[in-house]
């Protein structure tokens, strides 16, 4: 097992694999001489809104909470950690007027 090998784990894994960081966290737990679990969305858990500060309604509500619950199995295992969330970027949806994973503003109506 390659965490063995190390003193710090950053987690970098994708939007499709947020609640998969358990496994992680177990594997720290196991190695038990990692010093810090290092973590944000798109470094990738973190980017955007900090789950835990933020009011949001679904579908993100979902997702806000599944990184919530890997927040909270964190401090439960007592691992050191530091979560960096850099906040939201107006510019991801500027250009497609607020309508996520368009390829343009639409043209039929706003």
């Amino acid at each position: 097992m390659a965490i063995k090998q190390v003193d710090v784990v950053i987690s970098t894994v994708g939007s499709g694999q947020i609640s998969d960081q358990v496994n992680i966290i177990s594997a720290i737990k196991e190695v038990g001489h990692i010093k810090r679990f290092n973590f944000r969305r798109f470094f990738p858990s973190e980017f955007g809104m900090d789950v835990d500060r933020a009011h949001a309604v679904d579908p993100i509500k979902t997702v806000f909470a599944t990184k919530a619950k890997i927040r909270r199995t964190i401090e439960v295992e007592h691992i050191p950690y530091t979560i960096i969330s850099n906040n939201f970027f107006a510019g991801y949806f500027l250009p497609t007027l607020g309508q996520a994973r368009a390829s343009g503003p639409s043209r039929e109506k706003i």
